[in-house]
């Protein structure tokens, strides 16, 4: 049995359980979405990215739910800070790099602006 507190073993549970489905996301049926994130300056295909992306983000999910501790935690903060830039884009137009747009449901389109 764990020694957490039930809260903090809940949010391990839900961020590690999002991770993964995020990571599947990548892999699957937002690829397309993931790739218009990509920072063109990035010296490498937007694809590649994206697949090691997923990746990373499935294994940490896994690492929160079965390891959890401090450790996978830090990690996890290191690879939101990396893959940050690729979310740049979003936060100023609703307009991706490559043309794709976000579009909320009865929204304007970004979080982020006053509609």
């Amino acid at each position: 049995m764990s020694k957490d507190p039930l809260p903090r073993r809940l949010a391990r549970w839900l961020l590690g359980g999002f991770m993964i489905f995020a990571g599947l996301a990548h892999l699957t049926f937002a690829r397309q979405a993931f790739r218009a994130q990509v920072p063109p300056w990035l010296p490498l295909p937007p694809d590649a990215v994206v697949v090691a992306s997923g990746l990373v983000e499935i294994g940490l999910g896994l690492a929160l739910l079965l390891w959890g501790g401090q450790r996978v935690g830090w990690v996890l903060a290191v690879f939101f800070v990396l893959v940050f830039p690729g979310n740049l884009p979003s936060l100023y137009t609703t307009a991706m790099p490559s043309g794709l747009t976000l579009t909320w449901p009865g929204g304007c389109g970004c979080c982020f602006s006053r509609c």
